[in-house]
């Protein structure tokens, strides 16, 4: 979240463009990965 928030501040809401395919796919799997964790048992 920490990294996310930095490039938003950085570079604007342009740093959430992600065009390449790797890059893409691991923005989702950390965002899915963040979210699960927030998730109580």
């Amino acid at each position: 979240m920490r990294e996310i928030l930095y490039e938003l501040r950085a570079t604007g809401p342009t740093a959430l463009d992600i065009t390449d395919t790797q890059e893409r796919h691991t923005a989702v799997a950390r965002t899915i990965g963040g979210s699960l964790n927030r998730l109580s048992d």
